[in-house]
């Protein structure tokens, strides 16, 4: 076989990138004898998917949306239209691409997805062409500084209702205050909790639990 080695090699060796980075690095091809081709090309792409079912009764809907957020492709050798001989041996072909600094962080979840990757493909004439493929994550940073609401404290509340033959009734509530709306990762999350029990039972436990809610959404 004559391709012996077809990669695609990011200058970040893990692969992950900033919105409003470049990517860059090398397409590697290393042949042991002259292959004729139209071209290399490296595609770029990045998509978000979502799907997910609503039930009512026996009826059953589906909503999925999706939307394109890159696609370009850039030729590296040859022209696309006639066959070219391409030299044996070792070749690295730079490629660099500017991502928007508007691009959404790659995401996986149970009804949804947003995902980037490149493909370079090598297309021959008359013959299969040859694929290799590779994706990367974007991480779009939040600037809490420019969010107004950020800094904001933010509070809940919740009301039990007691009622029984065996214990006194009444009701028991409680409020919780965060100082503030907006968080990194790393920073610590301070909260107060204030419960009004309004029975005669003693509470004995309490108990925090930290949830993460994942969705992607835009103002239309």
């Amino acid at each position: 076989m004559k391709l012996d080695e077809f990669e695609i090699r990011f200058d970040n060796p893990r692969g992950v990138f900033s919105a409003g980075e470049n990517v860059s690095g090398n397409v590697i091809i290393k042949l042991t004898k002259p292959m004729k081709m139209r071209c290399l090309q490296l595609y770029f792409e990045g998509r978000a998917k979502s799907h997910w079912e609503v039930k009512q009764g026996r009826s059953k809907t589906d909503y999925r949306a999706g939307e394109n957020y890159i696609n370009h492709t850039v030729v590296l050798f040859g022209t696309g239209q006639n066959s070219i001989e391409h030299p044996s041996g070792l070749h690295a072909y730079p490629f660099v691409l500017h991502l928007s600094p508007t691009l959404p962080s790659s995401y996986e979840g149970r009804r949804g997805y947003v995902r980037y990757f490149c493909k370079a493909t090598i297309n021959r004439p008359w013959k299969f062409d040859e694929h290799t493929k590779r994706a990367f994550t974007v991480i779009h940073h939040l600037d809490l500084n420019a969010e107004p609401t950020a800094s904001m404290p933010v509070w809940g509340e919740q009301e039990e209702v007691i009622e029984g033959c065996c214990c006194s009734s009444g009701n028991i509530q409680a409020q919780m205050t965060l100082n503030k709306t907006g968080f990194v990762p790393g920073e610590p999350l301070n909260y107060t909790v204030d419960i009004i029990n309004n029975t005669d039972n003693d509470v004995t436990g309490l108990e925090v639990d930290l949830k993460q809610v994942t969705f992607i959404s835009r103002l239309l």
